[in-house]
């Protein structure tokens, strides 16, 4: 059988947190209260016991990574690449697997294959509150039967045009509008408000902000969904991100590095700043990555300055080298959807993209079809033979189960 995962209450998640910021309170106070120029015997031994303190909680983290690093290590190889998709899904009634795992190892294992998380589309929102759970209800029950690690479950809820819960959740403005209307404060309540219900439904990821800067080249294609400049998208961004991250709801910034006025749903965009220019423009991703996100989504652009002739999404300069390594960004980064045109148009078939996206360091390969089997052999087959390219699958696994750990998803205690 699969590993066993439930779903755990948000309560162990804050009671956790709560310990840890306890530990960390009780160090610092210690350590303060210890640091002048002469010490008495009083001050030594309390600063004895804050160094106590830090290698105690220094020792519990190497634990906690040692365990997990081991319990990815075992895990199946066509589980790993399950945990690396997400995908779209059928109906809006009630769940079941359309793939087994026997269609990625091309055996005939006909265990129920389930992708990491989950996106929800129009036609995946049922019409009332009361649907809409039992619909959530029923994904968290079958993953449970099936021991089978739960799914994280997303939706485009970014407010205006972009408002997949327009009929369940009270109303939201797009960026645009918000940025016009409401101040930080009010802002920061809207989206409470929006995490709350969203929460209440059963979701726990949000594919949004939208923290893109709006210029005259991209402009027409946001249409509405951009805060408006650097300061406000900075402003309103974190006040967006921080409202659902502090209620529950994971946020996902998008659309790094940037987009422009080509739809790549159809096409494929052409950033062609300068590398200056580039920079600036994406100032508001650098900043708004130390608030910590959960996620972050790559754009398909290619960009001029910056690894010429390679979508973001695709690029190891972008993916790792800047938004990993130079900002320092340690949650999870999204492809964005690789059977869009801009990719599929363009030589890159979704097979091909998924590999290139590992290459590049993505650690979840979206994909808008409710099959996800066929890319993810590509993958298996690859794993087999590469190391290295296993190696880089472990990595984005672990980071996967961090955040399912974080946001009650997994069980810790499944890895100790």
């Amino acid at each position: 059988m699969l590993c066993s995962a439930f779903v755990k209450s948000n309560d162990v998640r804050y009671n956790r947190s709560m310990k840890i910021r306890w530990w960390v309170f009780l160090f610092t106070l210690i350590l303060f209260t210890s640091c002048t120029d002469k010490q008495t015997k009083k001050e030594i031994k309390a600063h004895a016991a804050a160094t106590q303190i830090q290698t105690y909680i220094n020792q519990i983290k190497s634990q906690r990574e040692a365990a997990l690093d081991s319990f990815v290590a075992e895990l199946p190889i066509e589980q790993k690449i399950a945990q690396m998709f997400i995908e779209n899904l059928e109906g809006s009634t009630t769940f079941r697997s359309y793939e087994s795992v026997g269609a990625m190892t091309g055996s005939k294992d006909d265990r129920p294959l389930i992708a990491g998380g989950y996106i929800f589309f129009s036609y995946n929102i049922a019409p009332t509150r009361e649907q809409m759970q039992s619909y959530i209800k029923s994904i968290r029950d079958y993953c449970n039967q099936n021991e089978i690690i739960q799914p994280y479950l997303s939706v485009d809820q970014e407010g205006g045009w972009v408002n997949r819960l327009k009929k369940l959740n009270p109303p939201l403005p797009s960026n645009e509008k918000v940025a016009a209307d409401y101040d930080i404060a009010g802002s920061y309540s809207l989206y409470s408000e929006q995490a709350l219900s969203m929460r209440d439904l059963g979701f726990d990821m949000n594919l949004a902000p939208v923290v893109e800067v709006c210029t005259e080249d991209n402009k027409e294609f946001l249409d509405g969904r951009s805060f408006g400049d650097l300061t406000q998208v900075i402003n309103y961004g974190r006040a967006c991100l921080n409202a659902y991250e502090n209620n529950g709801i994971a946020t996902v910034l998008k659309h790094f590095p940037g987009n422009t006025n080509t739809d790549p749903h159809t096409g494929l965009p052409e950033i062609t700043l300068s590398k200056n220019e580039l920079l600036q423009s994406i100032e508001s991703f650098r900043q708004l990555t130390g608030y910590e996100p959960a996620a972050v989504l790559m754009s398909h652009a290619r960009t001029t300055a910056i690894d010429a002739g390679v979508p973001a999404c695709l690029s190891k300069v972008w993916v790792t080298d800047i938004l990993r390594n130079e900002y320092g960004y340690e949650g999870l980064i999204f492809s964005d959807d690789i059977f869009m045109g801009a990719l599929a148009d363009n030589g890159y078939p979704p097979e091909l993209a998924a590999v290139s996206a590992v290459e590049a360091g993505i650690d979840c390969i979206m994909i808008s079809e409710k099959r996800f089997a066929k890319a993810g052999k590509v993958l298996y087959e690859r794993a087999l033979q590469d190391a290295d390219f296993a190696a880089k699958i472990d990595r984005a696994v672990k980071r996967i189960l961090k955040y399912k750990i974080e946001a009650g998803l997994f069980d810790e205690a499944e890895i100790w």
